[in-house]
């Protein structure tokens, strides 16, 4: 499997993950919207954002689904099944909510705004 990043802040759980999990995965740097690269990830994720999953003859993208992902295929209990679910869940809903747009403000100040 092929693991997608950028330097933004939308794929460092995914790679954080496979990084914990020691997953099989191979990083690889991607710039879906530089001049010319669309039409290569468009058919991996039709809205061209980061992180992608690639494997398999399929991919899949959203940090939250490719960390569901390489903890199934670790057989790892990281992410949460059966009663424990709802209560993981609730607490990712919240960090997407709050703690992310936070950070994201902070990021865009600090480092994007200032490249």
């Amino acid at each position: 499997m092929k693991l997608l990043f950028s330097r933004n802040p939308n794929p460092r759980l995914a790679v954080a993950v496979a990084r914990y999990l020691k997953a099989k995965v191979e990083f690889e740097f991607a710039s879906p919207f530089a001049p010319g690269q669309a039409e290569r990830y468009r058919p991996l994720n039709p809205n061209l954002s980061l992180p992608i999953l690639v494997g398999s003859g399929n991919s899949l993208w959203e940090a939250d689904a490719i960390a569901c992902r390489l903890s199934r295929d670790a057989h790892s209990d990281f992410w949460r099944t059966g009663d424990d679910e709802p209560e993981m869940i609730r607490w990712l809903s919240w960090g997407k909510e709050n703690f992310v747009r936070a950070g994201d403000v902070v990021h865009f100040e600090r480092g994007t705004k200032q490249r």
